[in-house]
């Protein structure tokens, strides 16, 4: 089952309890924003951490320097 079955499910099951689908769809919103900063964080992190490592990488072996500037080029989602 997918999660927006799932979801859906959930979904009816909060307004046949006789909730307010706003304030669920209000928390499912403000869940999912969470989430996105979450992974946004993460994915900084990662691009911050392959930067620094090319960076040593090209101080430390200078004949791998045309490599990861390749590496770089293809990462980079700019």
């Amino acid at each position: 089952m997918s999660f927006f079955a799932i979801d859906i499910i959930s979904y009816k099951n909060y307004i046949e309890d006789g909730r307010n689908p706003d304030v669920y769809t209000r928390q499912f919103s403000e869940l999912v924003q969470k989430d996105n900063q979450y992974v946004n964080g993460k994915s900084i992190a990662v691009t911050n951490f392959r930067n620094i490592l090319a960076q040593d990488i090209k101080n430390n072996f200078p004949n791998m320097i045309n490599e990861v500037e390749k590496i770089l080029k293809n990462t980079n989602k700019n």
